[in-house]
């Protein structure tokens, strides 16, 4: 038995020491160099690593993100950005930004990340970290928020076998938007959204719209408006720019939004008011020409549009280029307001006068004109006298006046004066009338 063991002893040291001795001749004459080659057509053998972990190995032992896919070659890399529209969530006017979630997608090709599937039991893509990837700095122009440009940082890669990479990140994004307010609040705002690479020109990256169904359509989710805004369309565009501060051309890829305010939802807030207020502006001269209710029925009036106007500036940006129609409607019939109270005061001012009448305003107004606005002077009794007055001429039936026909006389002064202003007002209201009618035109 004790023999047994020495010779079992003796052959473990024997091919113990073989090994060692083909390992040390192996290594010298570089028989096994080829096994630590980085070669995605003879994959490495291991029986303690999964079939992903030694794909993963493989692909990324020599990779460097720092380094542009064909930077060896004189062609551009083509970058195809697709993008999808998914909801607004809001719009400020003020300083005309527009606040917005979309899914962006780039697609480019990098040879250095492709496999045969057959070599890693069938595989054809795989899921990675962007941060390990080299990615086009494509990024957001017009973003008005530090975080426009960071928006594929953490995200998954999907790799195809072919080398294709394919990365797709929702994102909230906020960009600057040059507003038209010229017929706030029924407009229609159009914002633009542009993507463009940061370092490379048109010789390196090639931006191109990725295709969506074989057209270059946008998607826009049917949740995509809000109460106040309906998304209308989105179009996508390719331009080439050029900077004086470098050379090239630089491909960049259009958005352009387009919204329209919802229309009901400002009818009864703001323009139906200023038009009952101006409707109702007629009071001042329907009124009973020496009443002072009138008066301060006007200035409540003025003072609503007033404040209204004072509204309309805290809400609109002060930098607008045109101003909105319903600012100039605001404006304007705080004008005709105001007008008709210096009217009615001036009238009322004339309807007291005791003086005489000359004789051609007389025959002017209280003839011609008064029959011209059907405001022919009535027979009757002068107020507080006994006076019959019958076409314009006095006849005295009785007397009850404290200082005789001198009384007789001022009243019938004052008569006419008051007739005098009622006719200016029938002539001032259809005038007035005439320019509401084409206010609201």
């Amino acid at each position: 038995m004790l023999m047994t063991m020495k010779h079992d002893l003796h052959s473990f040291l024997w091919i113990l020491i073989s090994s060692w001795h083909q390992l040390v001749l192996g290594q010298g004459d570089g028989s096994n160099t080829s096994a630590s080659t980085f070669r995605l057509d003879a994959p490495r053998t291991s029986g303690s690593k999964s079939i992903d972990n030694r794909l993963f190995d493989d692909l990324f032992m020599e990779y460097k993100k720092e380094i542009r896919p064909n930077f060896n070659t004189s062609e551009p890399l083509t970058v195809e950005l697709g993008f999808t529209f998914n909801r607004i969530e809001f719009l400020d006017e003020k300083h005309q930004t527009l606040t917005f979630h979309a899914t962006t997608r780039m697609r480019w090709t990098d040879v250095r990340l492709s496999w045969k599937p057959e070599d890693y039991s069938n595989i054809n893509d795989i899921s990675y970290a962007s941060f390990a990837l080299w990615i086009p700095d494509v990024i957001l122009a017009n973003r008005a928020d530090p975080l426009g440009s960071k928006n594929f940082e953490h995200v998954l890669a999907h790799v195809y076998y072919d080398g294709q990479v394919l990365l797709s990140s929702p994102s909230a994004f906020k960009v600057y938007c040059a507003m038209d307010f010229g017929k706030w609040p029924y407009d229609i705002q159009t914002c633009a959204i542009e993507f463009e690479s940061f370092t490379h020109d048109g010789t390196q990256i090639e931006l191109q719209l990725m295709p969506n169904n074989g057209s270059f359509a946008v998607d826009v989710l049917p949740y995509a408006s809000i109460n106040e805004w309906r998304v209308m369309n989105v179009r996508a565009s390719k331009v080439i720019k050029r900077y004086e501060c470098c050379r090239g051309e630089y491909h960049a890829v259009y958005f352009a939004v387009q919204m329209q305010r919802n229309q009901p939802f400002y009818r009864p807030l703001m323009l139906t008011p200023m038009v009952l207020v101006l409707f109702a502006s007629w009071l001042l001269f329907l009124m009973p020409l020496q009443s002072t209710v009138k008066f301060a029925i006007g200035s409540f009036q003025f003072v609503y549009t007033a404040v209204f106007a004072i509204y309309l500036k805290m809400t609109l940006p002060p930098s607008i280029e045109e101003v909105p129609f319903i600012v100039t409607f605001t404006l304007n019939v705080m004008v005709l307001i105001l007008l008709a109270l210096f009217i009615e005061t001036f009238l009322l001012r004339i309807s007291l006068l005791k003086c005489p009448m000359p004789t051609p305003v007389r025959n002017l107004v209280l003839d011609s004109l008064a029959r011209v606005c059907c405001r022919k002077k009535p027979s009757g009794y002068l107020k507080n006298s006994g006076v019959r007055v019958s076409n314009g001429d006095v006849v005295m039936d009785h007397f009850e006046m404290d200082n005789g026909e001198e009384n007789l006389m001022a009243h019938k002064d004052q008569d006419d004066w008051l007739w005098l202003a009622s006719v200016f007002n029938n002539i001032a209201f259809a005038v007035y009338v005439l320019v509401s009618f084409v206010l609201l035109i």
